[in-house]
């Protein structure tokens, strides 16, 4: 009973270190040049509404959850999105493997427009190992945009981008 216990204890240290961490939170903020905010519709020139598309799974174009729309306490708004469009396997080298995820922004700039007068393309690159699943870059309409790294006051990672339009 005693080697029952002892080992049961060991298995439970072990699995504490082999415990995948998830960095994939992006916290995504619209400008245009000027530092407008484009997501907050008090703007007379930010976009009435946003849509925002999977293409990166079987079905083209198709509607996904895991993002909303947030505010600071600045009033900036920011899409808060966590996860929702297919990751697709692109690469694998040793125990390292590259996943990415391809999204549409349709830009709409009345609200009620049948047609966006804008569509834009975000790709997420992940990056997966043992340890660690992590966004390792963000390109917006062919630009790879920054990656700023922050943690939470609950000590949990979050990414920030800045998408200048």
């Amino acid at each position: 009973m005693i080697f029952l216990l002892l080992m049961l204890g060991a298995c439970n240290r072990d699995s504490e270190d082999s415990v995948l961490k998830t960095d994939q939170v992006l916290n995504i903020y619209m400008g245009n040049v000027s530092g407008t905010d484009l997501l907050n519709t008090d703007n007379e020139k930010a976009y009435a509404s946003i849509k925002l598309l999977d293409i990166g799974g079987e079905n083209a174009s198709q509607s996904f959850s895991g993002y909303s729309l947030k505010m600071n306490t600045d009033s900036t708004y920011y899409y808060y999105y966590t996860a929702g469009a297919t990751r697709n396997l692109v690469s694998t080298a040793g125990d390292t493997k590259i996943y990415r995820s391809d999204i549409t922004f349709n830009l709409y700039r009345e609200s009620g427009d049948a047609t966006a007068s804008d569509i834009d393309t975000m790709t997420v690159l992940y990056r997966w190992t043992p340890g660690l699943f992590q966004v390792s870059s963000v390109v917006y309409d062919r630009d790879t945009l920054s990656i700023e790294r922050h943690t939470d006051e609950d000590g949990l990672p979050y990414n920030v981008v800045k998408i200048v339009k």
